[in-house]
């Protein structure tokens, strides 16, 4: 214990460097995340030609954790179509994904 305490104590210093890249490196965890969870949107209401329209859910139906991918667009870019909706969340998780990436560098 005495030795991981040391080992602690020497990484004081350089505290205000590790923050930023754990907070990084969880936000880019988290949009890897999003990216996999967008596979089911597509294979279910994107491919599938008798798809309804209606609320693309993007997890769990009936679990507290799902919401509405059309919230992730902009109102202004009225788009009402499963593909367009789903392929700019996949665009901007993305390019989102590569902006966090090249931080990091």
């Amino acid at each position: 214990m005495k030795n991981f305490l040391r080992l602690l104590r020497y990484g004081l210093p350089y505290v205000l460097q590790i923050l930023p890249g754990v907070l990084l490196l969880a936000m880019v965890g988290a949009l890897d995340t999003f990216r996999t969870l967008l596979f089911q949107p597509i294979f279910d209401q994107v491919l599938r030609p008798d798809a309804p329209e209606g609320p693309i859910i993007l997890g769990l139906p009936n679990s507290p954790w799902h919401f509405d991918l059309r919230m992730v667009v902009p109102r202004f870019l009225h788009m009402h179509n499963a593909w367009s909706v789903v392929a700019f969340a996949l665009v901007t998780v993305s390019y989102t994904h590569l902006d966090v990436y090249k931080r990091q560098l």
